[in-house]
């Protein structure tokens, strides 16, 4: 399944699919809005991010908790809507 975001994403994305073990991956893309990035995901491992806590959406304690935590849960909204 892929699944086109914007890059703000991708730290968190790539914090998730390192810390999940997930075989995913992102790419960058760009289309008339401008640049984008590319999650390359099985159904399950959009299931394991949708399950995964926040923390593993993380990869230090400096990183601001109440702008991750926004990148986060819009994130999940995004792909629990991509899903259906």
């Amino acid at each position: 399944m892929h699944i086109e975001l914007s890059p703000k994403y991708a730290t968190c994305l790539n914090n998730l699919i390192q810390n999940l073990n997930l075989n995913a991956h992102t790419t960058d893309s760009f289309n008339a809005s401008g640049e984008t990035i590319i999650l390359s995901a099985s159904k399950e491992e959009l299931q394991k991010i949708l399950e995964s806590n926040e923390e593993d959406g993380t990869n230090s304690e400096s990183e601001n908790s109440s702008a991750s935590s926004f990148i986060y849960e819009g994130l999940k909204a995004i792909i629990k809507e991509q899903m259906g």
